[in-house]
């Protein structure tokens, strides 16, 4: 609550309504931004979905499938790893606190090195960009997959099982560079109706995966938790595969300009 009343106040003071209405802008950026937008709106004048495209497209059904299971990780450890440190590995309040918030840390951490050593991967041209975001996809979901069955064996070791789901969350921030941008890459004309599309698919296992979870813990033994890690590491290694078969960095021919006059 403290920390969005402080961007309330920072956003009201730099944010407003428009170019022309900012008073900290100099002309030339100003002119800039204006001219940007005028050439955006003029480009997409008169442009329709594709929708019978957007819907029959391998490459960005393999991004949602792995935003899905992307998803699926995440939030079964964002809404459900205090519960888990508390009943299972019996932190106290404090130190549950601490903890929960190590991995999502990380997390942010791997996000941003992921998207540099991305970024310097396709600037220096060492990997295509199918490539680069297959890798990233891959160690987003396959790493994860891998340490959420190894936390399941490491029993009531509480050193172990906090560095394996650690690492689960901060290997699942390198889909940002792979599923998460990949929308630009095979129809950037529509990047912004496909990200929809996609960040639904990712924000479905909010209620799909707690929802579970507490089916499967109802007596919050080792062995239920085990079972609920078990079953986010299959979905998370189905993710990954999908995309690494289906999954494109390539502009798709009916996302080109003029590729399409109308709209099917």
């Amino acid at each position: 609550g403290g920390t969005g009343l402080l961007w309330s106040i920072v956003w009201f003071l730099f944010a407003f309504d428009s170019p022309e209405r900012h008073p900290r802008i100099s002309a030339e950026e100003r002119e800039f931004i204006l001219k940007s937008l005028q050439a955006e709106r003029q480009a997409n004048h008169g442009t329709s979905i594709p929708w019978r495209h957007v819907w029959t497209c391998m490459p960005l059904w393999a991004i949602n499938v792995a935003m899905f299971c992307s998803g699926w990780g995440f939030y079964v450890l964002l809404t459900s790893l205090p519960t888990y440190m508390s009943t299972v590995l019996h932190y106290e309040m404090q130190q549950n606190g601490l903890l929960s918030a190590l991995p999502y840390l990380a997390g942010w951490v791997f996000t941003v090195a992921g998207g540099m050593a991305a970024d310097a991967l396709r600037i220096r041209g060492l990997l295509s960009i199918t490539a680069i975001r297959k890798v990233a996809t891959t160690l987003g979901l396959a790493v994860p997959s891998l340490c959420l069955v190894a936390s399941g064996f490491v029993g009531c070791n509480h050193l172990l099982a906090v560095s394996f789901l650690t690492l689960s969350v901060a290997f699942g921030a390198f889909t940002t560079a792979g599923c998460g941008i990949n929308q630009l890459d095979i129809a950037p004309q529509y990047a912004g109706v496909l990200l929809g599309i996609s960040n639904t698919f990712n924000n479905l296992p909010g209620f799909l995966a707690p929802t579970l979870t507490g089916y499967l813990t109802e007596h919050d033994t080792l062995k239920e938790w085990h079972m609920v890690f078990f079953i986010s590491a299959a979905i998370n290694m189905f993710g990954a595969l999908f995309y690494l078969v289906f999954g494109s960095g390539k502009q798709q021919s009916w996302a080109r300009e003029g590729g399409l006059e109308e709209g099917a």
